[in-house]
């Protein structure tokens, strides 16, 4: 949940940063950290005790693009800078089925991709063979060994990408 940009629900000032900010989860308001616990701490909107959006926050144990483990609280991956805090455990559980659909749909595409790039190298070994024994000159195009080398590697490295994206927790 971004709070810097947004106005102080008690001074109505911006608030320049998150570090220097919380939120009331129940009515999604924020406040400067000084301006909560000046006012005892009770939400000035919904006239409740603050419950800090900070303590719902849900933590990622691996990095949703590049699956580097992720030790501690950390919002984003020191690897590659991708986010791994979510506001809530609702958000989070969104998130992980999505990624699973993502990665469900990667995988039967490098599954098609390497398929098709088999039956392509198979149709360009047999063009050869019959040629060779039935006039005995080979005159077979390397188109489908051509495409058979593009669509193997890259299926299988789809294959590859979405098992390590299957690992996400």
């Amino acid at each position: 949940m971004q709070r810097a940009g947004t106005n102080c629900r008690i001074c109505g000032a911006k608030i320049v940063s998150d570090a220097e900010s919380t939120g009331c989860y129940s009515c999604k308001s924020f406040f400067h950290n000084d301006c909560l616990i000046d006012s005892g701490g009770q939400c000035s909107f919904c006239n409740h005790s603050v419950d800090p959006i900070e303590a719902h926050f849900v933590y990622s144990k691996l990095c949703p693009e590049c699956v580097a483990p992720i030790h501690g609280y950390q919002d984003r991956c020191n690897s590659c800078g991708a986010w791994t805090r979510w506001d809530d455990r609702v958000a989070y559980e969104t998130f992980v089925a999505e990624h699973r659909k993502t990665s469900t749909r990667l995988l039967w595409k490098g599954i098609a991709l390497t398929a098709l790039g088999v039956i392509s190298m198979i149709v360009f070994v047999t063009v050869l063979l019959v040629q060779v024994f039935s006039s005995g000159g080979i005159r077979a195009g390397v188109g489908p060994a051509a495409v058979a080398l593009v669509l193997i590697p890259k299926g299988i490295w789809q294959i590859r990408t979405a098992r390590l994206l299957q690992t996400f927790q």
